[in-house]
């Protein structure tokens, strides 16, 4: 669950939104189709304080610029350059769902603490 803390909406605007206007949790609402937008969405990662946003994803690239812990995959010894390539494959950026943030957040909300 989010903590509405903001900062994945003030690093990529164009890429995270509000699920509400109540602003109960956020979501990816485009995934990264840029280069440009892929480096904002890198950001969001190194820019969040509880590691909610993940990369989901396999390509390389991403997972040799992204935090290892908000990446669901583990890069090779062996990876490649981590330029950002200019003919970008769709990236898969998300949110955490089971974790151990989701469920102390599941545990607070539901008990009013």
């Amino acid at each position: 669950m989010c903590l509405t803390c903001g900062m994945p909406h003030v690093v990529a605007p164009d890429l995270v939104g509000w699920v509400d206007e109540k602003k109960s949790h956020c979501y990816w609402k485009k995934q990264p189709g840029t280069a440009e937008e892929l480096e904002r969405a890198i950001a969001v990662l190194n820019a969040q304080e509880l590691e909610c946003h993940r990369y989901a994803g396999d390509n390389l690239v991403v997972l040799g610029r992204a935090p290892a812990q908000c990446c669901d995959q583990v890069l090779p010894r062996n990876a490649p350059s981590t330029e950002i390539p200019t003919d970008l494959a769709p990236p898969r950026f998300a949110l955490l769902e089971e974790g151990f943030f989701f469920k102390i957040w599941k545990r607070v909300r539901t008990r009013g603490c």
